[in-house]
């Protein structure tokens, strides 16, 4: 997994902020792959209680780009019914 310590602290803190203690949090994508270099943080929230929407996602992708940097960054939420989600939930890595 291609993040620091201090990203991943970064990123769970954030989550926990906008979608409460019960969030889930998953990293997908390349940057789950040591061998590749570069690449956005492809993230997928999982929020046990209420669903939330896009306000949150792009809540959270702000914040995330003033803590980190301007990166690109990708939310998704897993109540989004589509293949980018069945990838992430099947080979992501749980941040928390």
């Amino acid at each position: 997994m291609r993040l620091t310590a201090g990203e991943i602290d970064t990123i769970v803190r954030i989550a926990q902020e906008v979608y409460g203690w019960g969030v889930e949090v998953f990293l997908f994508g390349s940057r789950t792959d040591d061998s590749k270099r570069g690449g956005d943080i492809d993230l997928l929230v999982r929020n046990a209680g209420e669903k939330k929407g896009v306000l949150e996602r792009v809540r959270m992708v702000a914040k995330l780009k003033l803590a980190l940097g301007d990166r690109k960054i990708d939310v998704v939420g897993d109540y989004e019914d589509n293949a980018v989600v069945r990838e992430a939930m099947l080979h992501g890595i749980r941040l928390i």
